[in-house]
């Protein structure tokens, strides 16, 4: 099985329990939706206290919804790790997670 890593910011969030607890959620909402999405990708931006966190999954088309879940299970446990920093990235040869309290996709491509 792939070795996952993990990239974690150095900012903690000013509001740091309401940010992990909206964090945590978000990524186990992504890591739930996003095999079950034609492409395996999916993005959020979740309102939070003072701001938002934005988020993305993907998985490599080339797995199953199975492995995809499976790959994607990994990867959550990995990230929470990085909360409550206001950033973090965890991935590996078949699928990733990141988030961020920084927008890095326009809002027009969100999807709920």
């Amino acid at each position: 099985m792939p070795r996952s890593s993990i990239l974690c910011g150095n900012h903690t969030a000013d509001e740091s329990t309401t940010f992990s607890e909206a964090g945590q959620q978000v990524l186990m909402d992504l890591q739930i939706a996003t095999p079950k999405i034609t492409g395996f990708y999916a993005a959020t931006k979740t309102q939070v206290a003072g701001g938002a966190i934005y988020a993305i999954a993907q998985c490599a088309e080339t797995l199953t919804q199975d492995s995809c879940l499976d790959c994607l299970s990994v990867e959550h446990s990995s990230i929470q790790g990085c909360l409550p920093k206001t950033n973090g990235r965890a991935f590996d040869a078949g699928c990733f997670m990141r988030y961020s309290e920084t927008p890095f996709f326009a809002d027009n491509q969100t999807i709920d």
